[in-house]
């Protein structure tokens, strides 16, 4: 078993309208590992990233990114982790490459390095007959793999995705797919939410499923099978995620 990369310990977000977001969740992501979240709208998927990323402050509880507090050390945690959040403005004025170099700058590269990993960027998410395009003539699904690079900049080794391929195509959603395969060989760390269960059983070590902002299942898929047989959620049959997943959904509702 590899060490933890990211802990979480006891970790709970109430909002002040008194809603509990996130409740008591506890987990490890081992280094080089891929953990997809999966969960329906409002089950706490994304509050628990913000709170990853230091977005978000807990209400409760700790979380530890490579070693580092990221309750008291946010800014140090910000600047080893790449973050594709859900919502993103960018710079509608400026064109993808400029984008990119600027952001690479922000991360405190110098120009030679940030011009490098622009051109690494540009090449891993196929943006090279986009580079200069203004960002506010790109469709949603091209301004998606744009914050998909600028996460990559820098080479991170920590990644958060929240909803990475939403908006895209088939084609740049397989396409995406093999840029996580490779990151994930090359053992950068990633959180995934996704609603896309095809998406979590290709590219997941493990899957977490959240509910009602409880973990209310984590294992490999061959575990969360297992675990709803056992329950007398599924028969003997290999069934996919999806049925998995709805079951354990089903349950705990």
């Amino acid at each position: 078993m590899m060490p933890a990369a990211i802990r979480i310990r006891g970790l709970s977000k109430r909002y002040r309208s008194g809603i509990l977001a996130n409740a008591n969740l506890t987990l490890n992501v081992h280094e080089g590992e891929l953990l997809a979240l999966l969960g329906p709208n409002g089950s706490g998927k994304t509050t628990l990233v913000r709170q990853v990323t230091t977005e978000m402050r807990p209400s409760e509880g700790a979380i530890e990114i490579m070693g580092i507090d990221a309750v008291r050390h946010g800014q140090r945690v910000k600047e080893i982790i790449g973050v594709v959040p859900q919502e993103a403005e960018l710079f509608e004025h400026l064109t993808v490459e400029q984008h990119l170099f600027y952001f690479a700058l922000f991360r405190g590269l110098g120009r030679p390095s940030a011009r490098k990993c622009v051109e690494n960027a540009i090449d891993e998410l196929q943006l090279g007959e986009r580079r200069k395009d203004i960002i506010k003539h790109l469709s949603s699904g091209l301004k998606r793999r744009v914050l998909v690079a600028i996460a990559l900049l820098s080479d991170p080794p920590v990644l958060i995705l929240d909803e990475p391929t939403t908006g895209l195509d088939p084609g740049s959603r397989r396409a995406l797919w093999q840029v996580l395969l490779e990151r994930k060989r090359r053992g950068t760390t990633m959180i995934l939410t996704t609603h896309y269960l095809e998406e979590a059983e290709l590219l997941a070590d493990r899957i977490g499923i959240l509910s009602h902002g409880k973990l209310i299942a984590l294992g490999t898929l061959s575990e969360l099978r297992g675990k709803a047989r056992v329950g007398g959620l599924l028969d003997e049959s290999e069934e996919g995620l999806m049925e998995v997943y709805f079951r354990f959904i089903e349950e705990k509702v």
